[in-house]
């Protein structure tokens, strides 16, 4: 159960696949080396190393370290991904402050400038500039007042030559006028 909870800790990248079919290769030359050094002793080689060496102790301390090479590992894994976790939401964060910065340049200074040009028509005074750079609705609701400013300054212009067509006209009129009542009080 040991190897089947290292298989399913170590299944889980192709770099600790990599690492794990090493670390295989490697407990089964340190297995091979276990057993022939084992019959050796069990063949009476080294009396006094028998008592010490038990090579399935040693085997269950292998597998102990390694697992703890892999929980290592995973869990450096996980801290990757905390920490990556950790920056979206500070990248969210970050949007979010920035909200209030895009929503009045986009849109409450474009309106505070409609306001102060259209304060100023109501005055009289359609001197006021309004740019209409952009394709957005603020910049033809823009180009839509500084056409109807046009449309006023147009307007205006015509009832400035219309009234001082209708002075001359009324200046004409008294002059006639005048010249009839002296020619009727000449008579």
């Amino acid at each position: 159960t040991r190897m089947e909870n290292l298989r399913s800790i170590a299944a889980r990248t192709p770099a600790e696949d990599e690492t794990v079919a090493s670390l295989r290769s490697s407990l089964g030359g340190i297995s091979v080396m276990l057993s022939a050094v084992s019959s050796s002793v069990n063949s009476g080689g080294n009396s006094g190393a028998d008592a010490v060496f038990n090579p399935a102790e040693q085997m269950n301390t292998l597998v102990e370290k390694t697992r703890e090479i892999f929980e290592e590992r995973i869990s450096r894994k996980e801290k990757m991904h905390f920490g990556v976790i950790v920056g979206i939401i500070g990248f969210g964060f970050i949007l979010l402050g920035s909200m209030p910065i895009v929503i009045r340049r986009r849109v409450l200074n474009p309106l505070r400038e409609l306001h102060s040009v259209t304060e100023k028509m109501t005055q009289g005074d359609l001197t006021g500039v309004l740019s209409s750079a952009g394709e957005d609705e603020m910049a033809h609701f823009r180009r839509s007042i500084r056409g109807m400013m046009d449309s006023f300054k147009e307007l205006i212009s015509k009832i400035r030559e219309a009234s001082v067509g209708a002075s001359e006209n009324a200046s004409r009129l008294s002059d006639h006028a005048r010249s009839l009542s002296e020619a009727a009080a000449e008579q």
